[in-house]
């Protein structure tokens, strides 16, 4: 009523300038009050005040990928979820460069916050090397990759394949694989580091002035050596020894 007096204690210990019928608190412990009126006996009651737990909240899953990639951040607790970027499940893709944080809150209806900063590794530097072109008839050249590796501890992984006309006439898994002309080229290189990958590539022609072709389809070179062009591929009679280098292209 209107004339009762409040006092308070925490564990014993009196609050002060707390004299109302209610208080806030914000600590855990023994909370008592002792109600006297000048028309009747002082009264008093108490009530322990204890603080829930919050949830668990803790970022897992690879905070580092590859340019062009993405991860996947989970938080372990199941509760209710809210992410930074607005996602409500326990999971979350990103493919951003950032500090993710999420808002866990616990059946008991506590909240925690915990965050996590992803970063975008490097892609590993590649060269296939210059375009250059080859005397008609080469048959085949080899080709060199080069990259940096800054980590002595492992070596990076090369693999050579084909775009369009050409073929790997040897190990395409080597920096310095040995290639038919003419032919197109890519290089993919794995850094063994990080595991980000990148590619160049490198065209082989020939020289057409160095490519001649025939308007006949039966030479004689010399009165003891033939080559007959009706063949595929052509047929050479004569001197064994005197057999010529040809490239023969209709």
């Amino acid at each position: 009523s209107g004339n009762d007096n409040y006092e308070w204690s925490l564990n014993g210990t009196v609050i002060p300038g707390q004299g109302g019928a209610c208080i806030d608190v914000g600590e855990v412990g023994t909370y008592s009050v002792f109600i006297t009126n000048v028309k009747g006996p002082t009264l008093s009651c108490s009530v322990q005040v204890t603080e829930l737990p919050l949830p668990d909240c803790s970022i897992s899953g690879n905070l580092q990928f590859c340019p062009g990639g993405s991860t996947q951040l989970c938080v372990t607790t199941n509760s209710e979820y809210l992410w930074s970027n607005n996602e409500t499940g326990q999971c979350t893709t990103v493919g951003t460069e950032d500090t993710y944080s999420v808002i866990v809150t616990g059946a008991n209806g506590c909240s925690n916050e915990c965050s996590a900063s992803t970063t975008i590794l490097q892609l590993p530097n590649v060269f296939a090397g210059n375009d250059f072109s080859v005397e008609c008839n080469t048959s085949q050249v080899q080709l060199h990759a080069t990259t940096d590796n800054s980590n002595n501890k492992c070596s990076p992984s090369f693999s050579w394949s084909v775009d369009g006309n050409g073929n790997i006439n040897t190990d395409g898994n080597t920096a310095d694989p040995f290639v038919s002309v003419p032919g197109s080229y890519i290089v993919t290189i794995t850094d063994c580091n990080t595991g980000c990958t990148n590619t160049d590539e490198v065209t082989v022609g020939t020289v057409a002035s160095s490519c001649t072709r025939c308007s006949q389809n039966v030479i004689t070179i010399s009165h003891n050596i033939l080559i007959n062009f009706n063949t595929n591929p052509p047929t050479y009679s004569g001197d064994p020894g005197l057999m010529p280098f040809f490239t023969y292209d209709r």
